[in-house]
């Protein structure tokens, strides 16, 4: 049970994409309280909260975050959930509980006791008939493995969700079972789940070794806040990515966690990093420790900006970042989505433009031919007599295909293929050796 806080915000346009998303507090309503922007999230400070602007079709995909807790206070309740309003979030505020808002399903990824105890809620039927309807089916689990902790919520085709928290499986009791999956997959397709998350004092999960606070409901009930002071209890929610395969159903679309490719290729644009949330990439790392980021963005900063880094891999947690020399195939991190890995490709240095080739000559040149013809090969010959003479025979040999002057052996000097010119035709003869022995008279 989450808190019911009546909200109307502007209507938003209804969407069709294929998107991870990582909204930041811009995307969402302050509903009242003290909330300010922290890590791609929120931190609220004494009552108060936020309420979405948009409305997911979370079929196939999930939601994940991390939370911090560590300033929270027992008998003071702080969560994070999803409601499915119908016409999406714009025509206001609704929950699972009977109250002056509509009834509408209630997904409690979510709810605190201070630092004490934490429960999972599906809130799928608006009555009290049993399954998973007002005081719905729930996991609990205790907080004593440290105030800050991963969350990820999976909703799958056929409406089951499975939750977890550092990894961890959470065992829902009772459900959902099929009907409930079916109600789920139908909520989903027709008006989706937007996300909300508050703090205040009233109800809170209990199993007698946390206490409830000043509040008197037991954990089967539900009735709302009560009003009183959260006594500066904090919370906070950051790194929020909600992966909608099926696209906003309603409200506007928060950005996207990368930039749209150039192109359909899978490979990362030259100097960005690719993300892949909830992947392990594994490789060699290029240091002995980690180092500290706030974001994945930031790890991968850190990597563009060191010698040596290809990829990182990012544990969502604690914020450690190792830097990797080297990278494998990526594979399911193991633990639900507690780290976030990618590969990072540097700029790519534009090569300076071939240089122009020589035009053709108008027919093809003989291979190996120096100069490309038998004229310019013995022009290129040396001047000294003995070497000139030898010369002009290899010229002549590897330009064989050359057109003869004299219609025989030309020779390798202009005396004798001048000698050799028949007397029809002298005169084309006579101009052919002499520009097939061009260097002659230098001889």
């Amino acid at each position: 049970m989450a808190m019911r806080q009546t909200l109307f915000v502007a209507a938003g346009v209804q969407l069709a994409s294929s998107e991870t998303y990582c909204p930041t507090l811009g995307d969402f309503d302050v509903a009242w309280g003290s909330v300010s922007g922290e890590g791609n999230g929120w931190r609220v400070d004494g009552e108060g909260g936020v309420h979405g602007r948009t409305s997911w079709n979370l079929l196939g995909g999930y939601i994940e975050f991390d939370m911090d807790v560590c300033g929270a206070q027992t008998g003071v309740n702080n969560n994070f959930y999803t409601i499915s309003p119908q016409g999406g979030p714009s025509s206001g505020y609704c929950d699972i509980q009977t109250n002056d808002s509509p009834i509408c399903m209630e997904l409690d990824i979510i709810e605190n006791n201070g630092r004490c105890l934490g429960q999972t809620t599906w809130h799928v039927w608006g009555n009290k008939d049993g399954g998973c309807d007002q005081n719905g089916c729930y996991g609990q689990y205790h907080l004593d493995d440290g105030c800050q902790f991963h969350m990820r919520t999976e909703f799958h085709e056929d409406g089951g969700i499975t939750q977890y928290r550092n990894g961890q499986v959470i065992q829902v009791n009772g459900g959902p079972s099929g009907n409930e999956k079916n109600q789920i997959k139908q909520n989903m397709e027709s008006t989706g789940a937007s996300i909300a998350s508050t703090q205040w004092t009233g109800w809170v999960p209990d199993d007698g070794s946390c206490g409830w606070g000043d509040s008197p409901f037991p954990p089967s009930q539900s009735p709302g806040p009560s009003g009183e002071e959260s006594n500066g209890a904090q919370f906070a929610v950051t790194n929020v990515v909600v992966y909608a395969p099926r696209g906003i159903k309603y409200g506007p679309a928060p950005p996207t966690c990368a930039g749209p490719s150039p192109s359909p290729s899978p490979s990362p644009s030259p100097g960005m990093c690719s993300t892949s949330v909830g992947k392990n990439n594994d490789g060699t790392n290029l240091q002995s420790s980690a180092i500290i980021t706030s974001s994945a963005d930031d790890c991968c900063s850190s990597c563009s900006s060191t010698s040596g880094c290809v990829g990182y891999t990012w544990v969502h947690a604690n914020g450690e970042c190792w830097l990797k020399s080297a990278v494998d195939s990526l594979r399911d991190d193991g633990c639900g989505g507690c780290v976030t890995s990618g590969t990072y490709s540097a700029p790519t240095t534009t090569p300076a433009p071939p240089a122009p080739t020589p035009s053709p000559s108008p027919s093809p040149s003989p291979s190996g031919c120096p100069g490309g013809s038998l004229a310019s090969c013995i022009q290129a010959c040396p001047t000294e007599a003995s070497v000139f003479a030898i010369c002009v025979e290899e010229c002549d040999e590897r330009c064989s295909d050359s057109t003869s002057c004299t219609g025989g052996d030309d020779g390798s000097d202009l005396y004798t293929c001048v000698h050799g010119c028949p007397s029809e035709g002298f005169s084309d003869c006579l101009d052919c050796c002499t520009g097939k022995f061009p260097s002659a008279a230098l001889v």
